[in-house]
């Protein structure tokens, strides 16, 4: 089950992954490298907000710079931002392990059911890597269009 139909304008999906609410739009093959790196750089934004804001808090506790109230609200931030960072980071290492096994979300969740000899789409982690990532005519990692 590669490929799924979708049912509004009756076309089939390559490799459709499943709908992202967060992104409003269908994670299929054109567009699931621009999901992983949204994970990416959401793990990484919450990551550095959350040391930031961990940094000030304790700097701002120790010099006694700021007010009791203001130092809750940082450190309320810094807390949200850790807990959202390893949710993130937790998800988007879910979804480099499907790329590694070159997998749907699907297909990895549901392994009884598509697991006949034979029916493996994995091409090797590396290849797996590039078809997703890699921009086939300039080899790049960014968000470019070109799978």
């Amino acid at each position: 089950m590669r490929h799924l139909k979708d049912p509004l304008p009756c076309r089939c999906i390559p490799k459709r992954d499943h709908h992202c609410p967060f992104l409003n739009n269908c994670v299929c093959f054109s567009s699931y490298k621009f999901f992983l790196l949204t994970l990416l750089y959401g793990a990484l934004l919450a990551a550095f907000t959350f040391f930031t804001t961990a940094s000030c808090a304790w700097n701002a506790a120790n010099t006694l710079e700021l007010t009791a109230g203001s130092l809750v609200q940082i450190g309320f931030l810094a807390v949200v931002a850790g807990a959202l960072s390893l949710l993130v980071a937790g998800f988007f290492s879910v979804h480099m392990r499907l790329v590694y096994n070159n997998e749907t979300t699907l297909e990895g969740t549901c392994a009884d059911a598509f697991a006949e000899p034979g029916d493996s789409f994995d091409i090797g982690p590396f290849k797996n890597f590039a078809q997703v990532m890699l921009d086939t005519t300039r080899q790049t990692l960014y968000g470019s269009f070109g799978n």
